[in-house]
């Protein structure tokens, strides 16, 4: 009976362990928030203008465009949880893309 005991204890003591971690990080977060003064909807208007006025700028500059490229070309070569395309899908993806570059190029 000492056998089933221990572990259940062992798992008491980590859950309360664990719980007076969280209640200090939670206690920490409130004082750090409570020191910067942040108004969460204040800086979400902020951000939300920002992009705004960005957007009406003519966009992003020419390094961010590049970053969002490179970001895009990761994302086509990960396929983790993706069906495997048709080779008519494939075909028809690849047509797309470089339809949709060339346009990017004869833009800039």
């Amino acid at each position: 009976a000492l056998e089933v005991t221990q572990p259940m204890n062992d798992l008491e003591s980590d859950y309360a362990e664990m719980k007076a971690q969280y209640q200090e990080n939670k206690f920490e977060l409130k004082s750090l928030q409570d020191s910067l003064d942040v108004d969460t909807s204040v800086s979400l208007e902020g951000v939300q203008q920002r992009y705004a006025a960005t957007l009406a700028n003519g966009g992003l500059d020419q390094e961010n465009q590049q970053k969002a490229k490179q970001i895009a070309r990761v994302k086509r070569r990960s396929s983790e949880g993706k069906k495997p395309r048709s080779p008519s899908e494939r075909r028809i993806g690849v047509i797309r893309r470089r339809s949709r570059e060339r346009e990017e190029r004869q833009q800039n």
